[in-house]
């Protein structure tokens, strides 16, 4: 199944094919983790063609490092801790949502509420910054198989403008992500950076990251 799947994005049929393959299943763009969760559960998306899986297997590592409390092992007064969060919220309003809050209260603890907020985010925001990528990453490779939504729109205007020269439909970029996301070269580790490679022993070594995905993809159109 997963060979013929590849034939058929080899001619160009590309993800409406796929998609009758599939019988029509549609990922969307809400929810992206249960959505993912449950198709993969009742077997509409099969783990053995996608990377999904492995992409929701490290959202669920992340989430985890995240789970401490969006406060948990900050140190300092309460007062500067406090006003710590709130200038971080007030400044990081860019980042939509809780976790945007949580990210920027973190940055502005550590501004006033010393080497204790230090080290919570060099931890937690890191996990909570690599969380919304991969959540992104997520949505894209489901939107690519969906054959639409913004975060493929998105993910297009990024490929284009990081490869000088490049104009990609954003069909045919779906086309390569279905592609790569099939046959695993999204989460087998052959396109993640020298450093990653030498190091093939977690999860987060084998799956690519954004700027990885586009390098390929530049390379590849």
């Amino acid at each position: 199944m997963k060979k013929f799947i590849v034939l058929l994005m080899a001619l160009g049929l590309g993800s409406t094919a796929l998609a009758r393959v599939q019988g029509e299943v549609t990922i969307g763009s809400k929810k992206i983790v249960k959505s993912v969760k449950n198709l993969l559960k009742d077997g509409s998306l099969n783990a053995k063609e996608t990377c999904l899986d492995e992409y929701l297997a490290r959202h669920r590592q992340l989430a985890k490092m995240t789970g401490f409390g969006p406060l948990a092992g900050v140190t300092g007064t309460a007062a500067t801790t406090a006003a710590g969060v709130g200038t971080g919220v007030v400044a990081g309003g860019y980042l939509a949502g809780p976790l945007g809050a949580v990210v920027a209260g973190s940055i502005g603890g550590v501004a006033l509420g010393g080497a204790g907020a230090a080290t919570f985010v060099g931890y937690q925001t890191y996990a909570i910054t690599q969380l919304i990528q991969n959540r992104y990453l997520m949505k894209v490779i489901s939107n690519a198989r969906d054959g639409r939504g913004k975060s493929l729109k998105r993910f297009t205007k990024s490929v284009n403008r990081r490869n000088k020269g490049l104009n990609a439909s954003r069909s045919l970029v779906a086309d390569m992500i279905v592609k790569a996301d099939i046959d695993g070269t999204l989460c087998n580790g052959s396109i993640v950076r020298k450093g990653k490679k030498k190091r093939l022993t977690k999860i987060r070594h084998y799956l690519a990251n954004k700027r990885e995905i586009i390098k390929y993809l530049g390379q590849t159109l």
